[in-house]
C-alpha cells in the first residue's frame, strides 16, 4: 500500500528509500533545520579547509572541496603573477606579448604594436625584418633632463640634433644647415662635373666683345648650406684664328652672368676684366680656370662660361677646334672641355 502520510509518530526505527519518495516531490528549505545537513551525508571525494568552496567533478561523479585561490587563475583585483605569463589574443592567431621570467623580458611578436596615446598616437612595433617608431599624431622629440631636446623629428619637415639643448644642425628641404664649428669644415660634401666632347663656336664676336654661354658646358649645382664653397675648376680648348696672339679670354658665369669677384680688378675705363686669357692662333690653346665661389644660397645654379675676343674687329671664337678650318687631316685634332665643381664644408 503506498504511504500517503508520514508523522513523527509514523517512524521509528525505519528509514525512507527512494521507492517511497516520488521523483517529482520536493522538500522545502524551510522544512530543513539550519546545518541539519552534515558533511558526512554528502557524497564529497576529499577534506576540506578555510576558504574552500565544493565543485563537481564529471570524473568521479562527487563533490571535491576546491581551493578558492587557484593558482592557474587570475585575480580579480591586484595580486601578483608568477613564472612566464602569456597574454593570448584569440582573435589573431600568433599576435601575442608574453613575459618570459627566464628572460627578465617582456616579448612582443612581430607585428604587435605597443601604442601610447588615448588615439594610438605613437607606436612601437617590429615586423620580422625592420623596426619602426610610429609618430600619428605630431613631433618625436627626444629629451634628456625631462626638457633638454636631443634630437626633435618635424613631421613634413627637418630633423634636428641638439647638444645641451641648443640645434647644431638641421635637415631642410635643400640639404641641411650646420650651426656653429663643426670638426668636418673643408670637407667635400659632393662633386659634379660637365665634359664637352663635341665642337662650339660662335661667328662675328665683337671686338673686346663676349659670346653667349658655351652650349654644353654648363653646370646646375646647389649647395647644401649658405655657409658652403664651390671649388670650380675647367679646362677649355679656345681658338681665335687671327693670328698675331690677341688671343681668346674666359670667364666663369653663374646663372648667365659673370661672376666678377672671379675677374681680374678694374683698371681705367676700358680694360675688360678677364678670369684667364690665352694668346691663339690657328691651332687654338688651352685656358685653365680655378676659383673658390661662395654662393652663399641654397638655391640652384647654373654655372658656366663665355669667351671674349681680344682681336680689334669682330671674329669668330672656337671650342674644341683643332683648327679653324676644322679639316680631317692628320695634322688636325679634337680636344675636350671640362668643367669640375666640388662643394666644400664651410
Amino acid at each position: 500500500m503506498a504511504l500517503t502520510q508520514i508523522s513523527s509518530d509514523g517512524m521509528k526505527d525505519g528509514s525512507i528509500v527512494n521507492a517511497d519518495v516520488k521523483s517529482d516531490a520536493a522538500i522545502a528549505g524551510s522544512k530543513l533545520a539550519d546545518d541539519s545537513i552534515a558533511e558526512v551525508k554528502l557524497d564529497v571525494s576529499n577534506s576540506a579547509t578555510d576558504g574552500n568552496f565544493l565543485q563537481y567533478k564529471d570524473s568521479t561523479d562527487k563533490l571535491t572541496w576546491a581551493s578558492a585561490s587557484d593558482a592557474t587563475k587570475m585575480p580579480l583585483a591586484g595580486g601578483t603573477f608568477t613564472g612566464d605569463v602569456t597574454f593570448d589574443n584569440g582573435t589573431n592567431a600568433g599576435m601575442d606579448m608574453v613575459w618570459d621570467e627566464s628572460d627578465d623580458t617582456l616579448k612582443l611578436n612581430d607585428d604587435v604594436q605597443l601604442s601610447l596615446g588615448t588615439g594610438r598616437d605613437m607606436r612601437f612595433y617590429h615586423t620580422g625584418s625592420h623596426g619602426y617608431l610610429n609618430v600619428v599624431t605630431g613631433d618625436l622629440n627626444i629629451r634628456t633632463n625631462s626638457s633638454e631636446s636631443a634630437i626633435v623629428c618635424t613631421a613634413n619637415a627637418g630633423v634636428a640634433l641638439y647638444y645641451d639643448n641648443s640645434k647644431k644642425l638641421e635637415t631642410t628641404n635643400a640639404g641641411g644647415t650646420l650651426t656653429g664649428t663643426w670638426s668636418g669644415v673643408g670637407k667635400v660634401l659632393q662633386v659634379a662635373q660637365v665634359i664637352k666632347t663635341d665642337t662650339w663656336s660662335e661667328s662675328s664676336v665683337a671686338e673686346g666683345g663676349f659670346s653667349a654661354v658655351v652650349s654644353g658646358l654648363t653646370q646646375s649645382f646647389t649647395c647644401s648650406s649658405t655657409s658652403n664653397k664651390v671649388l670650380i675648376q675647367g679646362s677649355l680648348h679656345v681658338e681665335n684664328p687671327v693670328g698675331g696672339g690677341w688671343g681668346v679670354g674666359a670667364v666663369i658665369t653663374a646663372d648667365g652672368s659673370t661672376i666678377d669677384a672671379a675677374t681680374g680688378d678694374a683698371r681705367g675705363s676700358n680694360r675688360t676684366r678677364l678670369h684667364a686669357h690665352m694668346p691663339t692662333g690657328y691651332l687654338g690653346g688651352p685656358i685653365q680656370l680655378q676659383y673658390l665661389h661662395s654662393p652663399s644660397s641654397t638655391s640652384a645654379i647654373t654655372y658656366g662660361v663665355k669667351l671674349w675676343n681680344g682681336h680689334t674687329s669682330a671674329q669668330n671664337l672656337a671650342l674644341n677646334y683643332g683648327s679653324s678650318s676644322d679639316s680631317d687631316v692628320n695634322n688636325s685634332f679634337t680636344t675636350v672641355s671640362t668643367l669640375t665643381f666640388t662643394e666644400i664644408a664651410g
